[in-house]
């Protein structure tokens, strides 16, 4: 099963490298899915805050990235319940919503956010939970 996610995880990460020669990117998050009990790093590029950014209507400060916690797509494979920041990064600014975080790399070089998650399963609603490492990179460039 874990040898079908890497497998899924390595097209996703192709198709964003495609995507990325057609739009500039400021922000890329990838990793594979989390499972009950587990420790999973996953990596998180971002772009330095003070690097300009190509203008979108609507969207007036596109300095900050996301990441959604609640989100499915994101493999909890079940009902997102909460989050609690272990460990919060040190160089960049960093801001925690009920659902989300959002960082604004402040100095190139390599960060890091610890999270916990919890989860209920989808079938039974057993509490679940595991634990995040985010290795953040800011770059100086778009990409």
């Amino acid at each position: 099963m874990k040898k079908l996610l890497f497998a899924g995880a390595v097209i996703c990460a192709a198709a964003l490298v495609n995507l990325s020669a057609q739009a500039e990117s400021y922000c890329q998050f990838w990793g594979l899915p989390v499972y009950d009990g587990d420790t999973a790093t996953k990596h998180w590029r971002v772009v330095l805050g003070t690097v300009p950014r190509e203008e979108i209507p609507g969207k007036p400060d596109r300095t900050w990235c996301h990441i959604n916690f609640a989100f499915g797509g994101r493999g909890l494979h079940g009902n997102f319940k909460s989050f609690e920041v272990l460990e919060a990064p040190k160089t960049g600014q960093f801001h925690s919503f009920p659902w989300s975080v959002a960082y604004k790399g402040m100095k190139t070089g390599t960060d890091k956010l610890v999270v916990k998650l919890d989860w209920l399963h989808p079938f039974n609603n057993q509490p679940m939970s595991a634990i995040e490492n985010i290795e953040i990179e800011v770059v100086d460039h778009p990409f």
